[in-house]
């Protein structure tokens, strides 16, 4: 597995904490890619029909329409995962996400771990969309892109809710540092049954950005005991954020780990 792929860098967190075990890891990603691949794919067949899902209409010049699935299982290191393929009655719809007879996807797997990144920019989503499609060589495909970079950003900015409304006595944070002034969070939380759900990933701007610190200020109304956090600088490669003026081991389960920005290089 490359040194730079993302998934070392949450193999790293398994390795560090008892309460992210590989098992919830796989779950999590395994249905975020299903997910959005079979989203994606929804929105090529709708450029390959040229028109909606649901809509009765069909064009004069075409009598072509959907015809339901076809599953195919695909590979991503040492993950298995069962997708949706839509048919087309004509049999002439191809994904450029996924060809014909691919079966491995590690190749875009960063890639499309990306697209689940909660705050970023609309045209960060663009980004990572055309480094997807650049894989295949296509350069007729930008209002597909566009499309699918929108609805997006609009699906995470929904999801941004979930933090506000989950029990902050039960949550967990990890994260990496992506530059001098953003940082990627995991969000986990657990029930009272004590099964771990991971919510998503966050981007945090900055150590002051408003969003953040109602997060935290919500944290602190279950734990008065904490008041501020600081950052200490451990070395070039881990920066260790540490909440001060606590006084039990409760609060362990809010602690940080920014790895360096250059592993995600």
């Amino acid at each position: 597995m490359d040194k730079k792929n993302i998934f070392t860098i949450l193999e790293k967190l398994i390795k560090k904490y008892e309460y992210l075990y590989k098992p919830i890891l796989d779950d999590y990603i395994s249905n975020f890619t299903r997910t959005f691949l079979e989203y994606i794919l929804t929105i090529e067949m709708k450029y390959h029909l040229n028109y909606e899902r649901f809509e009765r209409y069909l064009s004069n010049s075409s009598r072509n329409y959907r015809n339901g699935f076809s599953k195919k299982q695909l590979h991503m290191n040492d993950l298995k995962i069962l997708v949706n393929i839509p048919r087309d009655r004509n049999g002439a719809f191809e994904s450029k996400i996924i060809s014909k007879y691919q079966v491995d996807i590690s190749r875009f797997e960063y890639r499309l771990l990306s697209l689940g990144i909660n705050n970023l920019q609309l045209n960060e989503y663009e980004k990572i969309l055309e480094d997807f499609y650049d894989i295949y060589n296509d350069k007729t495909i930008d209002k597909l892109r566009n499309e699918i970079a929108l609805k997006v950003y609009d699906y995470l900015e929904n999801k941004k809710q979930e933090l506000n409304n989950i029990d902050v006595d039960q949550i967990f944070i990890d994260g990496f540092s992506l530059s001098t002034n953003k940082y990627l969070t995991i969000v986990i939380t657990k029930s009272l049954d004590k099964q771990l759900t991971i919510l998503g990933f966050w981007v945090i701007n900055n150590l002051q950005n408003k969003w953040w610190n109602d997060i935290i200020a919500k944290i602190a109304m279950h734990h008065p005991q904490v008041i501020s956090y600081k950052i200490l600088f451990k070395n070039d490669d881990e920066l260790l954020m540490s909440l001060k003026n606590h006084s039990s081991n409760d609060f362990e389960r809010a602690r940080f780990i920014f790895i360096n920005k250059r592993i995600l290089k």
